[in-house]
């Protein structure tokens, strides 16, 4: 049985190229807008705009009523177009050779189910279909539908939940922002919260040239992207969609920065990567050396004490920060302390500061009550 409606095409529209723009925000609103003059059934032709056209997937919070009454830019979202169960660099392969192909701008054909299984819009019939109508996403191409007997459509899932630390490492030293610290996070391990936006597909194409050919040059230059772990998602969440899919596309890490630690939900935190614990307790091993040359080993007399307490008031005064690293340390680094032997004396060191506070502190309240007599 062939398509006797499809989605429309109005002939003589010019589509946008993936190389005639720069893809800046006008751009990007422009693609939006001219995949919605698209998205609107008609009779007459089989050609079909690969976004706003077509539904990717069947997901498993929806239905058969709601599947035909949805805007595509729910259907089709950036937040589920990442959990899509695709490969991302067949994706990519095939839309590198469609744009260097000579019949650039034709359109491609995709097998699709009956019209009528998912509502207004047909859904997909393969996972390979799916593949193919990605990559005419990318290039700027519509393309051509036939339905396929007996296709069932592809099925996806949201992406399950994950264990916080896994996708996530340190390239070099830690670089530390207002926001936090900058890591390079597996693209398959960030969810998107964007789930009514689409993608600019052509705009994360020419991210995914510039992630694989620009290198780590090129994510310095591009800045490190906002992420957050999402308690009720159990992953990784950011909402900067073109570059995180640039990256899922090129096979690139993409560079991204979060607080030095995570609330997880039920009491839990994340923390760094152990490198930056390393560094972290090392930075504190060299505060003990520092305050009182080995604190951590010193014998717990009067005298060493007092000692040890005059060099943490002096310390205090002139740079607190190293306090600070001390309680740091222990908190987020407390197996490594453990490794270099300094755990104790870290604490020392932290509760002969507040005994120093303490004692300035009856000091204060003396030296006012003799003030008051």
């Amino acid at each position: 049985m062939g398509l006797e409606l499809l989605v429309g095409f109005t002939p003589g529209l010019a589509l946008p190229t993936a190389g005639s723009l720069p893809w800046d925000k006008p751009a990007a609103v422009a693609w939006e807008e001219h995949a919605d003059s698209l998205s609107v059934i008609r009779g007459g032709t089989n050609l079909a705009h690969p976004v706003s056209s077509l539904r990717w997937a069947m997901f498993a919070e929806d239905d058969d009523e709601s599947a035909g009454s949805r805007s595509w830019r729910f259907v089709n979202s950036a937040q589920r177009a990442v959990a899509l169960p695709v490969d991302w660099s067949c994706v990519y392969r095939t839309a590198v050779e469609m744009e260097a192909d000579d019949a650039a701008g034709e359109p491609v054909c995709v097998g699709v189910v009956s019209s009528a299984t998912h509502g207004s819009m047909p859904a997909l019939a393969t996972v390979a279909d799916l593949e193919m109508a990605l990559a005419a996403a990318l290039t700027c191409r519509l393309v051509l539908v036939r339905e396929v007997d007996g296709a069932k459509g592809v099925r996806s899932r949201s992406p399950p939940p994950l264990d916080p630390s896994l996708g996530l490492r340190l390239e070099g030293e830690l670089r530390r922002t207002r926001v936090g610290a900058s890591l390079y996070a597996d693209p398959s391990v960030v969810s998107l919260s964007r789930d009514t936006m689409p993608l600019c597909w052509p705009k994360a194409f020419h991210f995914a040239k510039m992630l694989e050919r620009g290198g780590a040059e090129v994510q310095q230059r591009l800045g490190a992207i906002p992420v957050a772990w999402g308690i009720e998602t159990r992953r990784w969440e950011a909402q900067h969609r073109h570059r995180l899919v640039g990256g899922l596309l090129s096979g690139q890490d993409v560079l991204v920065v979060l607080d030095e630690s995570q609330e997880l939900g039920g009491g839990a935190t994340w923390r760094l990567p152990s490198r930056t614990r390393r560094k972290l307790a090392q930075q504190a091993a060299n505060l003990l050396a520092a305050v009182a040359g080995s604190t951590a080993a010193a014998p717990d007399t009067g005298e060493m004490r007092r000692e040890i307490e005059i060099e943490i008031e002096i310390e205090m005064r002139r740079e607190p920060k190293l306090i600070s690293l001390a309680r740091e340390a222990l908190r987020k680094a407390p197996t490594e302390c453990d490794e270099l032997g300094i755990s104790e004396g870290l604490r020392a060191v932290l509760s002969r500061a507040e005994e120093a506070r303490r004692r300035q502190r009856q000091q204060r309240i003396e030296a006012s009550s003799r003030a008051a007599s």
